[in-house]
């Protein structure tokens, strides 16, 4: 499996794969992973809300978004199990730290503890049938792809 991005979603999909025995490789563009995440909530890394629904995700089809949508308390326990307990503010989830780059360093460890093999200062220039990734590292074939790249969010010059 390889998945494009270590971001938070890039990291925590690899985490989760990790466990279940699957051999993930991570492709990241930065040289510092989990960047944006570092910034979220003022620093302090708002993870989620405890009021979690479809009906905030914009789509034209509301029921294929119910399927990724997981409970509040699969969200808490996974998190739970990395070493993350949370705090609540109002309907906000904060880490108890109330510091993102803890939460950023327990997924990057996290994923590395499990053999995730990162590969940063990669960047993905093609990916062509049968998940051939054209790399500035070179060329890297796979059965399974995940893309994770984000959003422009936070990216300087868009």
């Amino acid at each position: 499996m390889i998945i494009i991005g270590a971001g938070a979603s890039g990291l925590l999909a690899s985490i989760l794969l990790a466990k279940k025995g699957i051999e993930v490789t991570i492709l990241e563009k930065e040289k510092k992973l989990v960047r944006k995440l570092r910034v979220t909530g003022n620093g302090q890394c708002n993870i989620t809300n405890l009021d979690i629904s479809d009906i905030y995700f914009h789509s034209n089809n509301p029921e294929f978004i119910k399927n990724f949508i997981l409970d509040y308390k699969t969200i808490e326990k996974t998190f739970l199990e990395l070493g993350i307990p949370f705090i609540y503010k109002e309907k906000r989830v904060f880490p108890m730290s109330l510091e993102a780059n803890s939460v950023a360093d327990i997924l990057e460890f996290n994923a590395k503890r499990l053999g995730v093999k990162i590969i940063n200062e990669c960047e993905v220039y093609d990916i062509k049938k049968g998940f051939v990734l054209d790399t500035s590292k070179g060329k890297f074939k796979t059965d399974k792809l995940i893309i994770a790249t984000g959003s422009k969010a936070g990216r300087v010059g868009g």
